[in-house]
């Protein structure tokens, strides 16, 4: 009640920074502030005066907040209500309710039970403390009624506060998952188009390949071809030439001539059909040599075997990386498939962790020089010299073609395809081209 009384003179906000009570004696709270060490002290009406006139201490050395004075009581005092209850002295009659106009009513009517001394102008204690308790009541009731928001928010201001938390945390999650969810989408998204851009690439690069071979394949059964035609060729001109000896001897038949004509026509026609099955085999538009950066060029080609093959094994480029050769790209690109396909049938029975294949780039004597080998277990001297001889391999389902044409590429571009093994059995093929000068700034890569 005295709080709420100092609260009437400077406003509703903190006091103190700390209190203490003083039961007895309440003297000692009169010392305390006059020593400094406290500010404000709450002591009994006319205490002050008796210690004055006793001489415990000076007249006017204490100063009396919002003092009041009234008939009954000489002495100083802060409320307006003897001897000191603050009940209802907060603010004007004409600013209270029904309920707070009755507790005032209540707190006289019990005032009026409790004896008064008239020595000392105070109160005694009551002989029936029912009405206080019931004016307790009374108070505490009206008390609750006057709860405010403040008051339920300073109450519950932590359970709101982790209600608060919790909410933004709810709604931080949701919208961050939202927004996960937004950019694994897109992601997704991205990955699947980047994937069938590479599969239409494999594709395409799985058919060029593909053509290729069948090119090389031709290629180099072009002298198988020309031994086919070789016997229609030579029964049309033992034909014709039997037809001119008969007709000069004068011994030619209308049987005889019918026969031979039928034969050729056949012959002939054999003869046409064998090159019309290889043309329509091998149709391609050929290709124009144009400038080629070896380093460049071989770790395209390297990169597109492995994805289109599917070989995991490394392939280590290495070299001068301003070499230059003029040539067919697509026949070059077949021969470097064609040893890199060896070189991965060759280390397929091998420890894949030690697996490697090396290329490295030179040059010497005016000539670009391509070095290939790999870790794959030697071969024998047989095999070795029958390398390059068509139609034979070691392969299971080889027909013996490839290294055939790998080396006639080479020589139609003017160079050449060797093959041998070094002091570590090591087989090692090695193409020379001709070397192109000063092109390297336009040079196909």
């Amino acid at each position: 009640m005295a709080i709420r009384e100092l609260e009437r003179f400077f406003g509703e906000k903190p006091l103190f920074k700390t209190a203490h009570l003083i039961s007895s004696p309440v003297e000692q709270v009169v010392h305390e502030v006059l020593a400094g060490k406290a500010d404000i002290g709450i002591i009994d009406s006319c205490l002050l005066e008796g210690m004055e006139e006793r001489g415990n201490i000076p007249k006017g050395s204490i100063k009396v907040i919002g003092t009041k004075g009234g008939a009954d009581l000489k002495c100083h005092h802060s409320t307006d209500l003897y001897p000191g209850w603050v009940f209802a002295a907060a603010y004007p009659r004409n600013k209270m309710d029904v309920s707070e106009v009755q507790g005032i009513a209540n707190i006289v009517d019990v005032l009026k039970s409790v004896p008064q001394l008239n020595a000392t102008m105070e109160w005694t204690t009551p002989t029936n403390n029912s009405e206080i308790l019931e004016l307790q009541k009374s108070l505490d009731k009206l008390n609750n009624q006057r709860k405010t928001f403040n008051s339920f928010f300073q109450q519950y201001k932590y359970v709101i506060y982790s209600f608060l938390l919790l909410l933004i945390g709810i709604i931080s999650h949701s919208l961050y998952a939202e927004w996960l969810v937004r950019r694994r989408t897109k992601e997704l998204r991205q990955t699947i188009q980047e994937k069938e851009k590479l599969e239409k690439l494999i594709s395409e690069e799985r058919e060029k390949m593909s053509h290729l071979e069948k090119m090389g394949i031709v290629s180099q059964m072009s002298s198988l071809i020309a031994h086919e035609l070789q016997q229609p060729l030579n029964a049309i001109v033992n034909y014709a030439r039997g037809l001119r000896l008969l007709r000069e001897k004068g011994r030619l038949s209308e049987d005889k001539f019918q026969t031979a004509v039928a034969e050729i026509s056949d012959q002939g026609l054999q003869a046409a059909a064998i090159v019309n099955k290889v043309r329509n085999y091998s149709k391609h538009p050929q290709a124009k040599k144009e400038s080629i950066n070896l380093i460049g060029f071989l770790e395209k080609t390297a990169e597109k075997f492995c994805r289109v093959r599917n070989c995991t094994i490394p392939i280590e480029i290495s070299g001068n990386r301003n070499v230059v050769v003029s040539a067919d790209l697509l026949e070059l690109e077949l021969l470097i498939v064609n040893l890199l396909k060896n070189s991965c049938e060759a280390l397929a029975e091998e420890d894949e962790s030690k697996s490697k294949i090396f290329i490295q780039v030179s040059e010497s004597n005016n000539k670009a020089v391509i070095t290939v080998y790999d870790t794959a277990s030697p071969l024998s001297k047989e095999e070795l010299k029958t390398l390059f001889t068509p139609g034979i391999t070691s392969k299971k389902n080889g027909l013996g073609l490839g290294l055939s044409l790998c080396q006639k590429i080479a020589e139609s571009h003017g160079g050449n395809l060797k093959a041998h093994q070094n002091d570590k059995n090591t087989l090692i093929f090695t193409l020379e081209l001709p070397l192109v000068k000063g092109s390297n700034n336009d040079s196909h890569s």
